[in-house]
């Protein structure tokens, strides 16, 4: 598809299998309102223009993974009220390249493959349905990664481990039961977890915490899991958001985690007071001493 500068698709319907594997397309392409009754593959393409897939149907769900060979998109990607349909069938989307912005506000009812991508620029998966598990494994995420208002299926997982969040992940208003796995995770910016339910376990297990942890969940049923989690930001704005964790940690009764988050807490604190002010000085002598308690014995 070269030398075009758009190709629409809007309204067709697909009966059979389409494979547009390995295909360039040099121009901006509209599939909005396409039926794909069944395989659709788009392995090792490249899109270089911008692409929409709006109210679209994958009655078998889509493939743009074709192993180590990347499927790339130069250009901003839609997916509005689009249905992957197909209960027990793949939408795959690993080891893609997404150059600018990418909004997915979709319903998976397929398995959700989204590993060892790179996203340049936003990533937006507002008010996305998952009916089953879905990975974002290795995955690195540049720019601001928003899952505001999904809905999780119960029992279903959201696996993110090893996953590195370079700019802001939003991640609130979840609802219904939800495992989420962040194992191994690095978020280099702010996190925010406001107005959530969790009602299944989650991890953070060796996560490492570089920007403001903003925590205010509603309802837990099941332990959030820090071991082993470390949290680098220092700062006066963040007192409040390690106040909110230690009181999670407390309401578990998981007195070993309260007691890493109090300390936490205690330092930022810390830095509202120049060094020579009394209060830095006890506060930083507790802390030499005994890091607030939490290295006594």
């Amino acid at each position: 598809f070269r030398n075009i500068k758009h190709v629409t698709f809007s309204r067709s319907i697909f009966w059979g299998d389409v494979d547009f594997s390995d295909i360039v397309f040099d121009c901006s392409v509209n599939f909005n309102e396409v039926t794909f009754v069944e395989n659709i593959w788009f392995r090792g393409a490249k899109f270089t223009g911008k692409i929409s897939f709006n109210e679209t149907s994958f009655n078998k769900g889509v493939n743009f993974s074709k192993g180590n060979t990347e499927t790339v998109f130069c250009d901003n990607v839609t997916f509005l009220a689009t249905k992957f349909s197909g209960y027990g069938e793949v939408t795959d989307f690993s080891s893609s390249v997404f150059f600018k912005k990418v909004t997915i506000e979709g319903h998976f009812q397929t398995k959700l493959f989204f590993k060892k991508v790179r996203a340049k620029s936003d990533v937006i998966f507002y008010n996305s349905e998952f009916s089953a598990d879905s990975y974002f494994c290795e995955s690195e995420f540049q720019g601001r990664t928003d899952f505001s208002r999904i809905n999780v299926c119960d029992d279903k997982i959201l696996c993110f481990c090893k996953v590195k969040f370079f700019d802001d992940l939003v991640f609130n208003a979840v609802r219904n039961g939800v495992i989420v796995k962040f194992h191994g995770t690095k978020f280099y910016s702010s996190v925010n977890f406001y107005d959530t339910e969790l009602l299944r376990g989650t991890s953070f297990e060796g996560s490492l915490f570089c920007g403001i942890p903003l925590f205010s969940i509603e309802k837990i049923r099941e332990t959030v899991d820090f071991s082993t989690s470390n949290f680098i930001y220092i700062g006066a704005n963040a007192t409040l958001a390690y106040t909110r964790l230690r009181h999670l940690m407390a309401e578990q009764r998981y007195h070993p985690q309260e007691a890493i988050f109090f300390a936490l807490e205690k330092r930022c604190e810390r830095k509202k007071y120049r060094w020579y002010h009394p209060n830095f000085c006890v506060s930083a002598l507790y802390d030499w001493t005994s890091a607030y308690g939490t290295s006594i014995g």
